[in-house]
Formats: C-alpha cells, structure tokens, sequence
C-alpha cells in the first residue's frame, strides 16, 4: 500500500543497490544418498554469473526509462533502488 502522500517527483536519478542473492543451504549427502529433485546444488562461480546478469538486465531495462538517468553515486535527487 502507497501512502497519498508519497511523491517520486523530486527524483530524477536512480541508482541501483543490489543486496545480492540468497541461495538455500542445501544439507550434506554422501556420494551413496540422492537428492531430491527440488534441490541443486549451485556452484560458487554461477552464483556470481546469475547475479551480474541479472544486475545488468535490470540495469538495461530501467536505462529505457526517459524519467529516471540511471547513475552510480547516491546524491541529493538519487532514488535508489533494490533489484
């Protein structure tokens, strides 16, 4: 719910803030036991790939905004924004 009161309009720039992925710990088998299949382990390595495309796609699609110049530093008309 917005409150009436809420007002974007002092903002003319944005700036996203990533606060990364969570992925779920996945208990320990052992090489005789099976997973199950809702539950992949994912290595270190994809983790990190999986959250730059998914920053950078975030950041190409609010660069098509014509209200909002999408920046790196906070500042007095910065809105930021958690993807």
């Amino acid at each position: 719910m917005v409150k009436p009161t809420f007002d974007l309009t002092p903002y003319k720039k944005l700036m996203i803030v990533s606060q990364g992925i969570a992925f779920r710990r996945l208990e320990p088998v052992s090489d005789f036991q099976a997973r199950d299949e809702t539950e992949f382990p994912v290595k270190e390595e994809n983790k990190e790939r999986l959250s730059r495309e998914l920053k950078t796609a975030f950041e190409t699609e609010l660069a098509t905004l014509e209200r909002y110049e999408v920046v790196s530093a906070p500042g007095p008309d910065v809105l930021l924004s958690a993807p």
